[in-house]
């Protein structure tokens, strides 16, 4: 018997012998071939057997139709987390993410590299892809508040296009994110602590004053600060009876409320000094005077920064009662040098260096101190809470 074939819906030729093993007889005969009448059964087999071939293969066809469907599913799934993104409030533009910006900063020092790309290109390029200085003003300030609310409600500053040192200008100030949630310490029974999101933000007034215009530590001009935190006449010694907080909370903060809403402004505890030993030694090495006591005070929405809290560590700070709380690194500090924070500033800090002098930041990047009765390039600058 010869072997008889048909092509399939596959493409591929099946062998019917198995299913009419005596249906047909094909005899060769010259070259020629004569077959027997087929009988009416043996097509009726025929013709099932092919129906039941085509339907196995309709099957895997349909199988094949619904995997494909489901990785379409899966594919589309896929393209949307990609390419979902969170727009700005009142903006149709786009904000970059972590990886992103990650992403951005490895281009910056691909392209660092390119021939004529000079130093001051890839500069300018770095701080593009770092922090961004923008003329807010022309969105208004209430753009920015709006945004920043937004961001600390979420606990994200990414998720709305903002940064650790990003900045804006507001009627004269500077107002520099400095971190988020840094008051959310580690323990529960802290009198340091928040428990609701909220960022840290550096005011730069801009504005020259002095430290103590009676040119000692333990000398302010006639106002002395309680413990519940408000002002009484009087004279007192070291950061929290300064003339320096003095004018932060009297005459910086009254304009940075107008600027950004006194409600968004927190209240919390500080550990200021308030005490000084004026023939103590100090890390001049001399005894010209240091720190001597501190205390909590209440209700502070406004003070100076400690030297900590811009390098990580004490430099010319007279004791450990010159930082109090303030005791860790601010994080735009872990990120940027303090110059480029400060380029054209150089902020007061609360820590005494001796009794005659006070620690500033120097915008050269240096850690330096100076005369308490300074006011030439001595700036009022401040670290308040917004939530």
């Amino acid at each position: 018997m010869s072997i008889i074939k048909y092509k399939g819906t596959d493409g591929e030729w099946h062998v019917l012998n198995n299913i009419i093993p005596k249906a047909i007889d094909v005899t060769q005969t010259s070259g020629t071939s004569s077959a027997s009448v087929m009988s009416q059964s043996a097509v009726t087999e025929i013709i099932s057997g092919i129906s039941e071939t085509v339907e196995s293969h309709e099957d895997n066809i349909n199988d094949l139709n619904e995997q494909g469907e489901t990785i379409a599913y899966a594919l589309t799934d896929l393209n949307d987390r990609v390419t979902t993104v969170t727009p700005h409030p009142s903006d149709s533009s786009l904000h970059i993410d972590s990886t992103e910006k990650r992403n951005l900063d490895s281009l910056a020092t691909n392209i660092g590299a390119i021939s004529g790309f000079t130093s001051s290109d890839k500069l300018k390029l770095d701080t593009l892809c770092r922090r961004t200085i923008i003329d807010w003003t022309s969105k208004g300030k209430d753009w920015f508040i709006t945004t920043l609310k937004a961001a600390v409600t979420d606990g994200s500053l990414e998720k709305y296009g903002l940064k650790v040192g990003d900045e804006i200008t507001i009627n004269g100030y500077r107002y520099i994110i400095a971190e988020l949630n840094m008051l959310q310490i580690n323990s529960a029974t802290s009198k340091f602590r928040l428990t609701t999101n909220h960022v840290g933000i550096i005011v730069d007034s801009r504005i020259e004053c002095a430290w103590n215009k009676g040119g000692q530590v333990s000398a302010s001009t006639n106002h002395t600060l309680s413990t519940g935190g408000t002002w009484t006449t009087g004279s007192g010694a070291c950061y929290a009876n300064s003339d320096l907080h003095y004018y932060l909370t009297n005459t910086v903060l009254p304009h940075v409320k107008t600027d950004l809403g006194s409600s968004n402004i927190k209240k919390v505890s500080k550990y200021y000094s308030y005490s000084a030993n004026t023939s103590g030694y100090d890390r001049f090495g001399a005894a010209s005077g240091c720190s001597s006591a501190f205390r909590e005070y209440l209700d502070q929405e406004i003070c100076a920064l400690s030297e900590i809290q811009v390098y990580g560590s004490i430099v010319w700070s007279s004791s450990a009662y010159d930082a109090g709380e303030a005791n860790r690194q601010l994080e735009v500090f872990r990120v940027y040098n303090m110059n480029e924070i400060f380029p054209s500033t150089v902020p007061w800090l609360r820590d005494i260096a001796s009794r005659k002098k006070a620690c500033v930041a120097g915008n050269y990047g240096d850690t330096t101190s100076t005369d308490v009765n300074s006011t030439a390039w001595r700036h009022a600058v401040g670290l308040i809470i917004f939530a």
